[in-house]
């Protein structure tokens, strides 16, 4: 292959994942094959499904997906307000199963509440997660804003 010395020609792009790489397989008499990013960036192989996004709840509206990075899940989530700061996100399979682990992160983001605790989150039935809220020990709405979530669902 040759040299390519004149870098400062070529753009420099955040790749994606189907996006193609030369590489020289020493298995195969060196011959020249094309990789995915992705297959790099995950190893060959992804362990895990995620749902991934921004929230916002205000006053006794379900909470709100400002922006959705990644539903990786193949099931439809919705979010719903049960109580002041009881909140539900359900699946439309049973995509938590007790089987499987499942790892949730939250962090209610930056709330105009004053003494706003960490939010909890838990399986509560293999298509239930239920979220909690509050602040200065009493259940609360307006906790969360631009909040990030994430499940990772092990397989």
């Amino acid at each position: 292959m040759a040299k390519i010395s004149n870098t400062g020609s070529y753009p420099i792009v955040n790749a994606s994942s189907d996006d193609l790489i030369v590489i020289t397989d020493k298995s195969d008499n060196d011959a020249t094959k094309n990789i995915t990013v992705g297959s790099i960036q995950s190893g060959g192989t992804v362990s895990y499904n995620v749902y991934s996004a921004l929230l916002t709840q205000q006053s006794t509206q379900d909470p709100e997906v400002v922006s959705l990075f990644e539903n990786s899940t193949g099931a439809t989530l919705t979010w719903r307000r049960v109580s002041p700061g009881v909140y539900t996100l359900t699946a439309d399979s049973p995509i938590f199963d007790p089987a499987t682990k499942v790892q949730i992160w939250i962090n209610y983001g930056f709330p105009t509440t004053p003494n706003a605790e960490q939010p909890k989150a838990k399986v509560s039935q293999p298509d239930l997660i239920t979220v909690e809220t509050g602040a200065s020990g009493t259940a609360s709405d307006d906790i969360l804003e631009a909040a990030p979530f994430e499940i990772r669902i092990y397989s």
